[in-house]
């Protein structure tokens, strides 16, 4: 399969966050956890369409292979989509979806530090491919929903000098190209930005 040829274009409309943007995948799709056989078979051609947030939401993209310790001790296997601040906070903005995806699982992690509860979510927008957001504040409905249903697989795990209370639900949920995923952002632990992830 061929990943799309725009990305990072400088022309109007194309590029990574542009209004129609697509988004890199690796030729090792699959290769963590295998591919999906649930979902539909991959198409020719870009398979994002929206960006995930407004260009008016963004700060500034930080690629592929950032260091952070204590959490990121390793280069990361995702991009960093910085938020823009107001007033040193970052802004509480709208997530949605960059293509039809079939979401697989829901994330919720809560801090120690501050009782406040994040959201991560697999999903994936054809058979080859897989993707993950990370560090959402809340859920669309129908994802929230989905966590309400059914009990998750549930552990506590120490890292960056707090505790993390953490839940995983397998859940089967469709979303259209620009439907809403969450909110990303506000006050709190690691809401300077939207992790988003392929593979």
């Amino acid at each position: 399969p061929r990943a799309p040829s725009n990305v990072g274009d400088d022309t109007p409309g194309t590029g990574l966050l542009g209004r129609a943007a697509t988004v890199p995948v690796s030729p090792l799709a699959g290769c963590v956890g295998g591919p999906s056989t649930s979902v539909a078979p991959c198409p020719e051609g870009p398979l994002f369409s929206v960006a995930p947030i407004t260009a008016a939401d963004l700060w500034v993209v930080a690629p592929l292979g950032q260091l952070n310790p204590t959490s990121h001790v390793f280069p990361t296997d995702h991009l960093y989509l910085t938020l823009a601040r107001i007033d040193g906070v970052p802004k509480i903005v709208n997530v949605t979806s960059p293509g039809a995806l079939k979401v697989t699982e829901i994330t919720s992690q809560t801090f120690s530090s501050t009782g406040l509860t994040q959201y991560a979510i697999r999903f994936s927008p054809c058979a080859k491919y897989q993707g993950f957001f990370g560090h959402l504040v809340s859920l669309a409905p129908a994802l929230d929903a989905a966590t309400k249903h059914g009990s998750g697989k549930c552990e506590s795990y120490k890292t960056g000098g707090q505790t993390i209370a953490s839940c995983r639900f397998a859940v089967a949920l469709v979303l259209a190209a620009g439907a809403p995923v969450g909110t990303a952002g506000g006050k709190g632990d690691n809401t300077y930005s939207l992790d988003f992830g392929t593979f």
